[in-house]
């Protein structure tokens, strides 16, 4: 998905995907129910190497600074 490989933010996800808000309610709830997990694990199966297409670094997650 254009989300992560451009690093964009959700509210300039291609029209071809719907509306930004949509999309992320939608992968939210994916990623909850463990859909995510489930598609992971079929693409492994198949020789898939996700790392590749989601990479993930430090600007993704958020974090708190402890004083």
């Amino acid at each position: 998905m254009s989300i992560w490989g451009n690093r964009c933010s959700w509210w300039t996800l291609p029209k071809k995907f719907g509306n930004w808000h949509t999309a992320y309610v939608r992968l939210s709830r994916w990623a909850k129910s463990g859909v995510l997990k489930q598609i992971a694990a079929a693409l492994k199966l198949e020789g898939v190497d996700i790392s590749k297409m989601f990479p993930l670094d430090s600007k993704i997650s958020k974090t708190s600074s402890v004083d």
